[in-house]
């Protein structure tokens, strides 16, 4: 007789936890093929060795959450046609949480390793009409020794390939291939596939569960569209990318115990490599009868929660004529009736009975203690005659915090599709979401953003065990200020070139311009014959813009009006100013004055002449609008030479009341002197302006006068006489 020591528990230490809510996704992770099986897919009664793998690392590995995309096996092995860590990947279109029938094709491109042409696989396509070879190949393959009679796990197949290929050539193709004594099928060392239709011997494969409607082809087998109650239509999901999955099915064998068996888990893409394909294999459901009793598994790290999950433990077994007492001993370093209620040392089945279920309840302590364990352990004789050890180990964890990133999140440009996430660990997921905004309830939400904002959001994790309130903010900040542009109108000359722009500031630079197709730079050259409106867009780095009108105005003008100012000078160097009153066009003027002898330039608009005859002038007069006109100017010339007048009669009669001298006007500079007959001065002034002869000191006599023209001529002496009555 032989002892043996089995990992699995001898009962089913089953969870009682809240529905899974189906906003959540199946979780997926790459992981070793000799993990795979001995911690995850490997159940009771059997013992497990030469793991080994083919394909790419990234096509096996685990997944938890299955009830949150409708599968109706929670957690265990998954293999694809595809890529796991592509998968897994929120970002990639070949998303396993995409929606069904969004568009995802491949993922099997990012794989390293493409694995061809298995014999087995190739056998089943053949028998399906298929001639082609098989691409993509993902296959565990172990040796293990069953400790009962026969063999069972359950799995699940999965496609995108459902429902549009049906019948066709692209169907991808699976077996599990099991040799050894006893077993005599047609495939490599007398292998035979124990994925089967129920009660049929046809190879699961879309080709033989559907829906019954044939889309694609002739390579269907007989009754390969009458199997549509093992079939799940997935294409509503939003959640789970296959088009189509089985219902949960059973792959089983009559074994010899204590023999040695080999088997082949194998998945492939059939005749090309395009859509992923997947196996679910359920967690600790590969077994082999151990007399009694089933077994289960607890949460993934087999572990309960203080004041928030109860397990149950069942029992149970297949004979139950007979009464049978089972001792248990309890082992750890949790306390019976301090870290959970106390459970009985011994099962008793009553004849008749096939099952019991113990309570497992952890006691909430609020004593930080990391995890405490209790291993329970028995032992019985299974059919090969060998005593085996059955024990299993629960973990009790202190109540437990979720952790919370939320990036804040600095923008330059307004967002109207901005994704936002959370990122939790902790706890148990998958994890609930609920956003302030719109209640979105999933990990990343697209927001739009005009404005700096925050947003909150709210987290639980499957448990939605309520120890804290666990919620959390994004600020997103928005350094963004309203493009603005303002446009300058602008007063121009019909047909004269002017170039146009407007001061644009603020926005998120580089900009681009537009101004209606006339050009792409920040101004333009125009020329319009008459007023006309200019349209202007910018466009910032935000692809934000702003259009305004720049209004160019071409006014009608009067015609250009000059009216000379003739003059008279003096023959003897008289200076003559060469002016005009010009009136019309657009009032900004330019004067070019032409004649004989010199002539200077006095200011823009003034030139200075000296003719000695009567002489002519043109001027010609442009505005800002080249617009031109011409006069003539006429400067006469006469003789200035001074005369002094020798008498006058100041008597107020507005006749002769002055003593005055004749052209004095042209000397601006003079000086007079008078003086009486005793030699007396009694007058004296610069620039004389004929304006002696009132006043009580002006008598009637003779007067001595000096005249200094002031122009470097002859100083002039005489006498002037007053007369009065």
């Amino acid at each position: 007789m032989i002892n043996q020591f089995y990992r699995l528990a001898f009962a089913s230490l089953m969870f009682t936890l809240p529905s899974l809510s189906l906003s959540s996704q199946v979780v997926i992770a790459a992981s070793p093929a000799a993990n795979l099986v001995q911690d995850v897919l490997v159940g009771a009664g059997v013992q497990v060795s030469n793991i080994t793998s083919g394909g790419d690392p990234a096509q096996i590995g685990t997944f938890n959450s299955g009830a949150s995309v409708n599968l109706s096996i929670g957690s265990g092995v998954i293999m694809t046609t595809g890529n796991l860590n592509t998968q897994a990947d929120p970002a990639s279109s070949n998303f396993l949480g995409s929606p069904a029938n969004s568009g995802t094709i491949s993922s099997a491109v990012n794989n390293t390793i493409n694995l061809q042409n298995d014999p087995d696989l190739n056998a089943i396509l053949g028998s399906f009409g298929v001639t082609d070879s098989t691409n993509n190949i993902a296959v565990i393959e172990f040796d293990f020794i069953p400790s009962g009679d026969s063999l069972a796990f359950n799995y699940i197949f999965a496609s995108e390939e459902y429902n549009g290929f049906v019948c066709s050539q692209f169907f991808d193709v699976f077996g599990f291939f099991i040799s050894g004594p006893g077993i005599n099928g047609p495939y490599t060392d007398n292998a035979a596939n124990i994925a089967v239709v129920p009660g049929t011997d046809l190879p699961v494969s879309m080709n033989t569960i559907n829906d019954g409607t044939n889309t694609g082809g002739i390579f269907c087998p007989p009754g390969g569209l009458l199997n549509g109650a093992f079939y799940v239509d997935n294409q509503g999901s939003q959640i789970f990318a296959p088009y189509g999955f089985t219902r949960t099915l059973t792959a089983q064998a009559n074994v010899v115990c204590g023999a040695t068996y080999h088997i082949k888990l194998i998945l492939a893409n059939g005749f090309d490599e395009a859509f992923d394909s997947w196996v679910f294999l359920e967690a600790e459901s590969f077994n082999s009868n151990i007399p009694n009793f089933s077994i289960a598994n607890l949460l993934p790290d087999s572990s309960v929660v203080e004041g928030c999950t109860t397990g149950q433990l069942v029992f149970t077994r297949s004979d139950n004529t007979t009464e049978l007492i089972v001792p248990i001993t309890y082992t750890g370093t949790a306390i019976s009736g301090f870290d959970y209620l106390t459970l009985p040392d011994t099962v008793i089945f009553a004849i008749g009975q096939d099952s019991i279920v113990l309570n497992f309840v952890p006691i909430l302590d609020v004593i930080t203690e990391g995890f405490e364990t209790v291993t329970m352990e028995f032992q019985l004789i299974n059919d090969c005659g060998d005593t085996i050890t059955i024990n299993q180990t629960i973990k009790i964890r202190d109540q437990y915090e979720l952790t919370i990133v939320t990036p804040d999140i600095i923008l330059n440009c307004p967002n109207n599709n901005q994704t936002i996430a959370a990122q939790v660990t902790g706890g148990y997921p998958p994890y609930s979401y609920n956003w302030s905004f719109n209640n979105l309830i999933t990990p990343t939400i697209n927001v739009p953003i005009g404005e700096t904002q925050t947003f909150y959001v709210e987290i639980s994790d499957v448990l939605d065990c309520v120890f804290a309130q666990y919620t959390d903010s994004v600020v997103v900040t928005l350094n963004y200020d309203s493009l603005q542009v303002v446009p300058y109108d602008t007063i121009n000359c019909a047909g004269s070139q002017i170039t146009l722009d407007a001061e644009y500031f603020q926005g998120f630079g580089p900009y681009t311009f537009n101004w209606s197709g006339l050009g792409s730079n920040s101004f333009i050259i125009v020329n319009p014959s008459d007023t006309t409106t200019y349209s202007l867009t910018v466009t910032d780095a935000c692809n934000i813009s702003e259009t305004v009108d720049v209004v160019v105005n071409v006014p009608l003008y009067d015609s250009i009006s000059i009216s000379p100012i003739d003059t008279t000078i003096c023959k003897n160097g008289g200076e003559a100013l060469l002016q005009a009153l010009v009136t019309g066009g657009n009032g900004v003027y330019a004067y070019n004055w032409s004649g004989p002898g010199v002539l200077t330039v006095i200011n823009d608009s003034i030139s200075s002449v000296s003719p000695t005859t009567e002489t002519l002038y043109n001027l010609i007069v442009s505005d800002g609008c080249a617009t031109l006109a011409d006069s003539v100017l006429i400067v006469s010339v006469q003789s200035c030479d001074l005369q002094v007048g020798n008498a006058f009669s100041p008597n107020g009669d507005g006749k002769n009341d002055f003593f005055e001298i004749a052209n004095l006007q042209y000397y601006p500079d003079n000086t007079v002197i008078l003086y009486n007959r005793w030699g007396k001065k009694i007058f004296e002034q610069t620039a004389y302006a004929n304006n002696w002869g009132s006043g009580s000191d002006v008598t009637a006599g003779t007067y001595y006068y000096v005249l200094d023209p002031g122009d470097g001529s002859a100083i002039m002496k005489g006498y002037v006489t007053i007369f009065k009555d």
